[in-house]
């Protein structure tokens, strides 16, 4: 006999107060923060992300899931300090010429399309382990444009190569980029270690820049007999107007700190290129005025610097050795100081704070901790798995 019994309805029903606990509420604004931060912007409105980061930081608080006083403790002041004294120092560098003379030396030391492929890739690489990568980037790019444009080179493999270098080389010491700025200041760990472990992963990394960027461009750096073309590589886009873009882009992000002569020069990079020649023989010679560069200014700044990296190497606290460096760098006669804080990311700076808050909410309502655990857990079935 088969017997039919009804089923009983199952309810899956969450607790309310699972749904608006503190550890939820600290998820999903953390979650909407990340994800504005990825997308970079919100439709409809005109946000940042660093007002991204403010707002959620303002939720954070408004919500009652982290106190004012607990807000207070979450900011990794050192982490802040460290990033402020660190642009502070690239500031007075850039205002006293220094990016500029650097890049003269490299384009006197190319004599090829080769050397200079191998010049770009390593002084990127070795600013960016002193200074952060980003200043190094957006100082270099107009440089190399100008000059690549008036030697009719193709732009491409020689911005790729900035590009890349720069990021593979910050990976080497704590000062090379915010994170690295982060990771230094929250883990305690000494320059001299950090450099130890991560140095020469970075160097391995620039000898792959170099060769892959050399292999995927046969073309600039060893086909023989080109004629000059006019498109860049394989995309088929006009090179002019390719790099016309991205030189005016640091042209201008630079002239918007700069007048008078600074001025002038970084529009002397922005002049129309002529057709690019193809031959990878051609000996690279450019008429280029010498930069403009303050002698006693970055004279001084070096000073500064190099006694900065010896308190580094001796083992001093790297926020308190660039903070009385960025102090002893700013006291000066020729600089007004207004100019040099016009140069500071304070957009970074506060996205850093908002961040600061909207991550702290997630470890003081133990959010961080259950993931933690539970990715242990997951990652422990996994190897299991794998080795059964």
């Amino acid at each position: 006999m088969l017997l039919i019994t009804p089923l009983a309805p199952v309810a899956l029903s969450v607790p309310l107060d699972l749904l608006v606990s503190p550890q939820m509420i600290a998820s999903v604004i953390a979650l909407i923060t990340f994800i504005g931060l990825a997308v970079g912007h919100v439709p409809g409105l005109r946000l940042n992300r660093a007002t991204l980061a403010m707002i959620g930081a303002g939720a954070v608080l408004l919500l009652g899931v982290t106190s004012l006083k607990q807000a207070e403790g979450m900011i990794d002041l050192s982490t802040i300090i460290l990033l402020f004294s660190m642009m502070v120092l690239i500031a007075v560098l850039e205002t006293a010429g220094f990016f500029g003379f650097v890049g003269d030396i490299v384009i006197k030391r190319a004599r090829s399309p080769f050397m200079l492929l191998v010049l770009v890739v390593v002084t990127a690489g070795i600013l960016s382990m002193l200074f952060l990568n980003d200043p190094v980037c957006l100082m270099l790019t107009s440089l190399i444009c100008g000059v690549v444009r008036r030697l009719r080179r193709d732009p491409l493999p020689y911005l790729i190569a900035l590009a890349t270098a720069s990021n593979v080389g910050s990976a080497a010491t704590i000062t090379g980029n915010p994170q690295n700025i982060l990771i230094g200041t929250s883990s305690g760990i000494p320059y001299l270690v950090f450099l130890a472990r991560c140095g020469p992963i970075a160097v391995i990394g620039l000898v792959i820049v170099w060769a892959v960027i050399w292999l995927l461009f046969p073309r600039e750096f060893r086909a023989r007999g080109n004629s000059p073309r006019e498109t860049s590589g394989e995309t088929g886009q006009t090179a002019p107007d390719a790099v016309s873009v991205l030189a005016n882009k640091s042209v201008s992000a630079r002239a918007n700190h700069q007048t008078g002569p600074e001025a002038a020069s970084a529009a002397e990079d922005a002049e129309p290129p002529g057709p690019y020649s193809g031959d990878p023989g051609q000996t690279l010679e450019v008429d280029k005025a010498p930069p403009r560069v303050d002698g006693p200014t970055l004279r001084k700044s070096l000073i500064v610097i190099a006694l900065t990296l010896i308190a580094f190497l001796a083992g001093v606290n790297v926020t308190l050795a660039v903070f009385i460096a960025a102090c002893a760098i700013l006291i000066s006669r020729r600089i007004e100081s207004d100019r040099i804080l016009t140069h500071i990311d304070w957009p970074l700076l506060v996205m850093f704070g908002g961040l600061f808050i909207v991550t702290g909410s997630l470890t003081s309502t133990g959010v961080s901790d259950s993931v933690v655990r539970n990715s242990e857990f997951s990652t422990a079935n996994f190897l299991f798995i794998i080795i059964r």
